[in-house]
């Protein structure tokens, strides 16, 4: 029987030869935030930051030039960092849900600090 990885396992794979989820891991890290893995919306898997103070987490990473995006879960808000891969994955995904529900709503979609990300 295969056992489930656990957390530390997970972060581990999913920041290894991604530097920009490394970054976000270690920047998050040293401010005093638990960084844990995430299986978010469009597909996508990595670190994150679980917090009712988005834009403190936000300018962090913003200022450690990290574009990150964030979805609201009732009070609290999951952060994570978004590479320019992830930033055209989930354009595509969403561009396919678009065609099915015209008028979609993509403002969750924003990402800190400006919607391109670099890497």
């Amino acid at each position: 029987m295969n056992e489930e990885p656990s957390e530390e396992q997970l972060l581990k794979e999913y920041i290894s030869g991604n530097p920009t989820y490394k970054r976000f891991t270690e920047e998050l890290s040293k401010t005093g935030y638990d960084v844990t893995p995430y299986n978010g919306r469009y597909e996508y898997h990595g670190p994150s930051v679980v917090t009712d103070d988005v834009d403190r987490v936000m300018s962090i990473a913003a200022e450690a030039g990290i574009a990150c995006a964030k979805d609201e879960f009732g009070k609290k808000f999951v952060v994570y960092p978004i590479t320019k891969k992830d930033w055209e994955h989930a354009n595509m995904i969403f561009k396919e849900l678009e065609s099915l529900y015209p008028g979609l709503d993509h403002s969750h979609m924003a990402v800190y600090p400006d919607h391109s990300p670099k890497e």
